[in-house]
């Protein structure tokens, strides 16, 4: 019999197991174009579960999935997982739509902004023409050469958790952003206690995550997107409404990214082509024509396989990001 697992936001144990995996293959779906590099962060998971296996859980309560163990990444695995020289995308649609809500946030001369994880500080660069005080723009990014690139931008950056700023002397803030990392963090209690220390009364928290609602539909066809102990929680309008009664924010408002269809279908058909060993060994001949022959055929038997993926896509709602604006406007409870 499969234990039920309290859900780590609502406490309901009305959460069911939706997949599980082991170190070697959390290590192959991570990393699936290096063996050698698959190997090492396998074995790095395995230290950090100090388990054989983990599972993923779904609450039907608060629409939270999340890990057990409910264990996020360390510096360790992270380090094996950029092996390669990593790029920060420049542009992000959740970057438009957060500068739109902050344009319409009553913000004041001495008005401060926090960017959590800012990368290459592409959106501190976007976002500063709106904060008259270019020095009350704070950052944080544990990337060193993240880190280098937004000091060179003339942002402050600094290489600590949220917990740890909260516990510092740096002003109270205005706007905080976050973009792609919360899905990365356990302990959110910990991580919305320090977000309301650092937020002022009325503070605007912006999130963008993963869309938890199609990644919901894709486990139902056994693709499996978030992969512990990188992605160890994933997030709907459900979660944040919990989350947000549970520590003092009102869920002001959420967006989902709009993609065009033959995108979506694009990106989820080469997904699930580039994972194939026998496409990666493909793409490795010579031969353009041979190449080019079993590409195509692989993609085309993957749209029959995924069929029902293709349709669902159809529907709106179902783009890759979600998007959550937060105001501050009372005492945690």
């Amino acid at each position: 019999m499969i234990a039920k697992r309290h859900c780590p936001v609502c406490n309901s144990t009305h959460t069911r197991r939706v997949f599980a995996l082991d170190p070697g293959l959390a290590g192959s779906m991570v990393i699936p174009d290096n063996p050698g590099q698959s190997l090492k962060i396998s074995k790095e998971i395995e230290s950090l579960w100090q388990s054989d296996h983990c599972e993923f859980y779904s609450c039907s309560q608060c629409r939270y999935g999340f890990a057990w163990p409910y264990t996020a990444g360390n510096m360790e695995i992270y380090s094996a997982l950029y092996y390669r020289a990593f790029s920060f995308p420049s542009d992000k649609w959740e970057y438009d739509r957060a500068i739109e809500i902050i344009s319409h946030a009553d913000l004041r001369a001495d008005s401060a902004l926090l960017e959590i994880g800012a990368g290459n500080g592409s959106f501190l660069e976007k976002v500063s023409p709106l904060i008259q005080d270019r020095n009350r723009i704070h950052s944080t990014e544990y990337s060193g050469p993240g880190v280098e690139e937004i000091q060179r931008k003339g942002f402050k950056c600094y290489s600590k958790s949220i917990s740890q700023l909260a516990e510092g002397d740096l002003p109270r803030f205005d706007v905080i952003c976050m973009f792609q990392v919360l899905e990365h963090m356990d302990d959110l209690d910990l991580v919305f206690q320090s977000l309301g220390k650092l937020g002022n009364r009325g503070s605007n928290l912006i999130v963008a995550v993963p869309n938890g609602t199609l990644r919901r539909f894709y486990d139902r066809m056994g693709v499996h997107l978030d992969v512990p102990p990188i992605h160890v929680g994933r997030f709907t309008p459900e979660t944040f409404q919990w989350l947000g009664k549970k520590h003092g924010w009102n869920v002001a408002g959420t967006s989902i990214e709009p993609q065009k269809y033959l995108f979506k279908v694009k990106k989820f058909v080469f997904d699930r082509y580039w994972r194939l060993r026998f496409s990666r060994r493909t793409e490795q001949s010579g031969q353009k024509l041979i190449v080019y022959f079993f590409r195509y055929l692989l993609v085309i038997l993957l749209s029959i396989r995924y069929m029902p993926v293709l349709i669902y896509l159809l529907l709106p709602g179902t783009g890759t990001s979600l998007l959550v604006h937060l105001q501050r406007l009372n005492e945690p409870r």
